[in-house]
């Protein structure tokens, strides 16, 4: 009977160091690189919801940069037709000749001048001699302001005239219109 309990002693001592041994060596071989791959993952699960959360921000505003550049595209068209990137002076003349003709003027000379280069834009003087009433002139100023291309007139010079049965024009005016042209960079 003393073996029989010194074996069975010894059978559960042997049992004891199996199921220590099992359980370091799950602990040390497959639960301990599980976690430690566990924690790994969650980490990665974090900055893959921050990438997504980072996208899902850019997503969110990708209407709003949209509107945004279809507001400065227009803005940008809007200029270009203002301020032209090239003296198109045959265009000028035919412009500046149609609202003579609409203002009742006569337009009796057109010298286009040398332009004068500014930072960002240049600007094109044309000496401008025209024969109507003064109510005409000031009316054909008037829609040079109105064009959608930026032209300015200066130096206006007015004179009376006689009017004749021939000629009705009261006045002549000499001036000095200036388109602007964008340069290029």
């Amino acid at each position: 009977m003393k073996v029989d309990i010194l074996q069975a002693l010894k059978s559960i001592f042997l049992s004891l160091i199996l199921i220590c041994v099992v359980a370091y060596g799950f602990s040390t071989y497959m639960y301990k690189p599980m976690r430690e791959k566990g924690r790994e993952l969650d980490q990665k699960i974090v900055e893959k919801q921050r990438e997504l959360d980072e996208t899902k921000k850019i997503v969110d505003n990708l209407d709003i940069k949209r509107a945004e550049f279809e507001k400065v595209k227009k803005e940008l068209e809007f200029v270009i037709k203002r301020l032209p990137s090239k003296q198109e002076m045959p265009q000028l003349l035919e412009t500046i000749t149609k609202m003579a003709l609409k203002s009742n003027i006569e337009l009796l000379s057109f010298k286009p001048q040398p332009s004068v280069s500014k930072e960002v834009y240049e600007e094109v003087p044309v000496s401008l001699y025209i024969k109507g009433t003064y109510h005409s002139i000031g009316f054909f100023l008037t829609e040079i302001g109105n064009l959608e291309r930026i032209i300015t007139p200066s130096n206006v010079n007015l004179n009376s005239l006689i009017p004749s049965t021939k000629d009705p024009s009261t006045t002549n005016a000499d001036l000095i219109i200036t388109a602007f042209v964008y340069k290029e960079h």
